[in-house]
């Protein structure tokens, strides 16, 4: 039964990352709205605070384009994990088991563009903590 509920757990934390690399975004309002990083405005959807549009028409952290220097330095941000054990003790202590294999900042705050260290920004999913998730690994957008 343990085993089923940390595969079950695992599968839902690919699937959540999975859609973040894809990216779903739409850079007009839609017969759905707009997206999870856009607002409704009179003329369709612009990007919420702390986020920039891109030249792909997605909406990106802010924080991507800050110098390094106002970021802060968290601690364990990209060591290899196997296990939430893996990261304990570092503010990294969130371990991403499928795609990354590497320990995330977890509870971050997705309206605050200096929320993450450099090269990553704050995501937010349905069924995980927010994460701090680098830029590499999608792409700048969170959807």
């Amino acid at each position: 039964m343990k085993g089923t509920l940390v595969r079950s757990a695992s599968v839902l934390r690919l699937a959540a990352l999975a859609l973040l690399v894809v990216g779903m975004g739409c850079s007009e309002a839609s017969d759905e709205g707009c997206s999870p990083y856009e607002r409704e405005v009179a003329d369709g959807c612009e990007c919420i605070d702390g986020y920039t549009r891109a030249d792909s028409g997605y909406c990106i952290a802010t924080n991507l384009t800050l110098p390094k220097s106002e970021l802060p330095k968290q601690t364990g941000v990209g060591v290899k994990c196997t296990s939430d054990a893996d990261c304990q003790g570092f503010d990294a202590s969130f371990c991403e088991m499928e795609v990354s294999g590497t320990c995330l900042v977890p509870y971050c705050d997705a309206s605050d563009v200096r929320a993450c260290s450099e090269d990553h920004h704050c995501c937010t999913f349905a069924d995980l903590p927010n994460l701090c998730v680098s830029a590499k690994l999608s792409g700048g957008v969170c959807r």
